[in-house]
């Protein structure tokens, strides 16, 4: 690709009427990106925009579109304002973070230049930071993820706000079905808390499958959704005066490798925790604390919270992105099997995601799992393993008797038609299969070993303190040593993306190592 003249993409000025935000760009040649040059973020009444300065606006524009760069490297991005130096080198580490990672999925497409901003004269006014009150947001969508984040910050002491983006993306129905819209009703009257829903055309607005066509495994969306969801819940917070703000991050998204003195991490680098750190930097001059606080549980974990703790949620809970009309979840996918064992493992019921257990069991070989060997990207294949791992304990705390017993409850025609009978012995033959490779716990035991509570001092004050007394009431910590190799690893990315920033400006952000 370096024998191309570089693409310019130029930013024109974020325009705010009313309660819309519009953010556009032009190409000097078609990138194939998008399908348009424009999007817009719409806020409601609720949250006024008269006060958020234009220096977060610009914040929240390239949060938004830099991502998609990646794919049209080498590329020229023109602003027509100028970012402080110190701002514009996190975002060229961040760039460099991603880069490394997506090159490495696939070596022969990388090319041998990267992005270069070209700025223009006029300065950016700095605003005062907002004050460092005790309240706090998180970002929603119905998932285990965000409900156990609304779970977790009420039994904090909080009220959170809660911040829904709707930005639909065909054929997809996951941002405007019935089972989501009940999920944003209801956690507002059974939690007494305040749900803000900003809406945008952002994710309708790219071609999803230009990674694909390029030759990386990625969809558009994979790269670019959290960005959107961080970008509305940046700017209602600050409009609000809602320092501490949260966006759910799983520690198997803090798998990294070094391969050739290179850091990798996860494919889903778009929300991982140096992702979050670096994003947490930029946020903190204007008082924004932003972070995880799920950054030390494995996905289990979560799940386990969601069923077993904060269980008056479990049926609000929409985790399948392949979520229709007629059913809140496939029962096919890894994602739907692997939280449906995990709640059965707990006594809970699959059916609060939409689970079919029948189905499952019948059709579990019809989406099977990809080897070690299909995923070449070390992070993924440790991420994957501990995917594994989870799964085969929580299959192992099913008995046969709390398997038969839950389809009386949930399925009792299936035991008249057989198709629940069938399903039993299927079940069988995979608790088998896992015994046979396996050493699992007993029945009722965590399909997790225990919480990273390593990753706790992501978390500032007092914060991290109150989360810790939670986690160690639920779970068991993990032995330190286990994690502490990735831990360090993350730790020394998270300072080196970080530190451009002046000590004035990053300080805060620094102290929760990109947490709050």
């Amino acid at each position: 690709m370096s024998h191309f003249q570089p693409i310019e993409i130029t930013l024109h000025a974020p325009r705010v009427t009313g309660q819309r935000a519009t953010f556009s760009w032009t190409e000097s040649r078609p990138s194939g990106l998008s399908h348009k040059q424009d999007f817009f973020l719409e806020f409601p009444e609720s949250v006024p925009l008269e006060g958020v300065p234009d220096s977060l606006w610009w914040t929240v524009f390239v949060l938004c579109v830099h991502a998609p760069w990646l794919l049209v490297r080498p590329c020229r991005i023109q602003l027509p304002v100028c970012l402080g130096a110190g701002e514009a080198e996190v975002w060229r580490r961040l760039l460099h973070s991603h880069a490394a990672t997506l090159d490495a999925m696939n070596p022969d497409l990388a090319p041998s230049s990267g992005i270069e901003f070209v700025m223009g004269d006029e300065e950016l006014g700095r605003c005062p930071p907002i004050p460092a009150v005790d309240r706090s947001a998180t970002a929603f969508s119905g998932g285990k993820d965000s409900l156990a984040q609304v779970g977790l910050l009420c039994e904090m002491g909080y009220r959170p706000l809660l911040v829904t983006t709707t930005s639909p993306l065909p054929p997809l129905l996951d941002h405007h079905s019935s089972h989501r819209r009940r999920a944003m009703a209801e956690v507002q009257r059974r939690r007494g808390v305040e749900l803000v829903e900003v809406t945008s055309d952002f994710r309708a607005t790219w071609n999803n499958l230009a990674p694909r066509d390029k030759g990386y495994p990625l969809s558009l969306n994979e790269l670019t959704d959290t960005f959107l969801y961080t970008a509305a819940l940046a700017v209602a917070c600050h409009a609000r005066g809602v320092p501490n703000l949260f966006l759910a991050s799983e520690n198997e998204l803090t798998a990294n490798s070094f391969e050739n003195g290179v850091y990798l991490q996860h494919s889903h680098f778009m929300y991982s925790t140096l992702t979050q750190a670096g994003v947490a930097a930029l946020l903190g001059p204007f008082g924004l604390r932003y972070g995880s606080l799920t950054a030390a549980l494995q996905s289990s974990q979560v799940q386990e919270l969601v069923t077993s703790r904060y269980s008056d949620l479990s049926d609000l809970q929409c985790s399948c992105w392949r979520i229709t009309e007629a059913r809140k979840a496939c029962s096919e996918c890894s994602e739907c099997k692997r939280l449906a064992w995990v709640s059965l493992s707990l006594g809970g019921s699959p059916a609060d995601q939409g689970v079919d257990v029948v189905w499952m069991l019948n059709h579990y070989d019809r989406h099977g799992s990809r080897s070690d060997r299909e995923r070449p990207h070390p992070p993924n294949r440790l991420a994957a393993a501990g995917f594994k791992a989870q799964v085969a304990r929580a299959i192992l705390g099913v008995s046969p008797a709390r398997l038969i017993a839950y389809l009386l409850r949930e399925h009792p025609w299936s035991l008249v038609d057989g198709s629940g009978w069938l399903a039993a012995w299927k079940f069988l033959g995979i608790r088998a299969a896992v015994r046979r490779t396996q050493r699992g716990p007993q029945q009722g035991a965590s399909p997790c070993v225990g919480y990273r509570a390593g990753y706790l001092q992501l978390l500032a004050m007092p914060i991290r303190e109150r989360l810790r007394a939670i986690l160690a009431d639920q779970f068991e910590p993990e032995p330190e040593e286990q994690h502490a190799v990735p831990l360090q690893h993350l730790l020394t990315a998270i300072a080196w993306v970080t530190e451009p920033l002046p000590e004035s400006a990053g300080s805060a952000s620094r102290e929760a190592g990109g947490s709050a």
